[in-house]
């Protein structure tokens, strides 16, 4: 029997087709004489026939099989890619968790194979890449048009309709807020003191009352001159108050110096007053001084209003002894709540009040405080409004505080804030010839 060399055996189990495999020679092994050759296996007779088309059988199976896989495999990566390239085109520019590296290296990649087609990508496969990319963007805006306009037209409609519920709600306490003319105030508390002459001439405060629609004022000064001052620039708007202080005479003292009463007496001779003070009682017991009776008699005697500082105790000292005198509350009695306020009136029908200096109290946060909202209700026709310019820069804030002053009043019922920015003050002194009032 011959025998094989090992090689061939290791040969054509490798690959049974390929003669390459068989070009080494066979060696003879030294225990036996040379032999011839070896038949090839192809050789060997019916059997190695059958045995070689088995073998190529198997070998067409396995390469179609490899083919299927391989082909099948590059179709999910195409179409991976054809997925996720939409992607990237229609989130550009949004976070992503890749590195900033990968991004980088992606994003040239991508410009690079765009630009250039791949290098050797043909122009089909160009237009392919293009579509893929471009399309998506596309039609990323179109929906986000369509996701744009829809709920927009949306919010129209619904905003809309809350705005009309909305000015329904504000126009409840305040009727055509927003359509009415701008409420003309009566200030009931202005001074022209001495120290404003030289810095506002009297034709420029006019003016400022003319800009704030102010076309009535009620003036009381230190000295008295600075009253006449402007009532000689504008008689028909300025509505003057006789005030005690003159020279050496002022808040603290006037109630207890003897000339202040021929004081008073000679400079209501010329008849252009409605009333004395502003006056300061800081003290109870001021009230009830002489001097403060003897005024408070002068003023029921000649039909004259009291312009009184103080708080509530002082006011009632002062209708104690004079029940018939009309009294304007300065500051709502300056430091006193709302519901003492409240308590007065109900008290005193012949007291009226101003609210000037306590407008940041009444509306802290630019939103009317429930318990003055319950006064202006309770008492809609005594209550006034005022600046009190008593210091010089108080006029250089002059329409700011008329504006604020317009702006609580808005949210009060139209027919109550017309009376406490004009009505009230109108009935007690005079509309003016400026105003449709008369």
């Amino acid at each position: 029997m011959h025998s094989i060399n090992h090689t061939d055996r290791a040969c054509s189990a490798i690959d049974p087709i390929r003669p390459s495999c068989f070009s080494k020679a066979l060696t003879p092994t030294p225990r036996f004489a040379p032999a011839s050759p070896s038949p090839r296996f192809w050789e060997r007779g019916p059997g190695a026939e059958g045995l070689l088309r088995h073998h190529r059988r198997l070998l067409y199976l396995m390469l179609f099989v490899a083919i299927a896989v391989l082909s099948t495999g590059c179709l999910s990566a195409d179409e991976l890619v054809v997925e996720e390239a939409p992607t990237v085109a229609e989130f550009v520019g949004q976070p992503t968790t890749t590195s900033p590296n990968q991004s980088n290296v992606e994003s040239t990649a991508m410009a690079d194979e765009l630009s250039t087609g791949g290098g050797t990508t043909s122009n089909e496969s160009a237009a392919t890449v293009e579509e893929v990319v471009t399309e998506p963007p596309v039609t990323a805006t179109v929906t986000a048009e369509a996701a744009e306009v829809e709920p927009t037209t949306l919010t129209d409609e619904l905003t809309t309709e809350d705005m009309v519920t909305s000015e329904e709600a504000v126009t409840e306490p305040a009727p055509a807020a927003e359509d009415a003319p701008e409420l003309p105030i009566f200030d009931t508390h202005v001074h022209y003191n001495e120290d404003a002459w030289s810095v506002f001439p009297p034709g420029e405060i006019i003016a400022k009352m003319e800009r704030a629609n102010v076309p009535r004022a009620l003036v009381s000064s230190t000295p008295d001159d600075g009253t006449r001052l402007l009532y000689e620039e504008d008689p028909d708007r300025i509505v003057p108050f006789l005030r005690p202080y003159y020279e050496h005479v002022h808040s603290g003292n006037w109630f207890e110096t003897d000339t202040v009463v021929p004081y008073l007496t000679e400079r209501l001779e010329t008849p252009i007053y409605r009333g004395i003070g502003e006056f300061h009682l800081h003290f109870d017991g001021h009230a009830d001084a002489p001097i403060v009776r003897q005024t408070a008699r002068m003023a029921v005697e000649q039909g004259l209003y009291l312009h009184v500082h103080s708080n509530a105790e002082a006011v009632r000292t002062i209708f104690g002894y004079e029940p018939e005198v009309k009294i304007l509350w300065a500051h709502a009695g300056m430091s006193e709540p709302p519901d003492v306020v409240s308590q007065m009136m109900d008290e005193y029908e012949q007291l009226w009040t101003d609210i000037s200096i306590r407008e940041y109290q009444i509306a802290p946060d630019g939103n009317l405080d429930p318990a003055w909202r319950d006064l202006f209700l309770a008492h809609p026709d005594r209550i006034t409004i005022g600046s009190d310019t008593w210091v010089t820069s108080r006029w250089g804030q002059y329409e700011q505080i008329m504006t604020f002053d317009r702006s609580w009043l808005n949210q009060l019922a139209r027919d109550v804030a017309e009376q406490i920015a004009f009505g009230n003050a109108a009935r007690l002194f005079g509309a003016g010839p400026q105003t449709d009032g008369e």
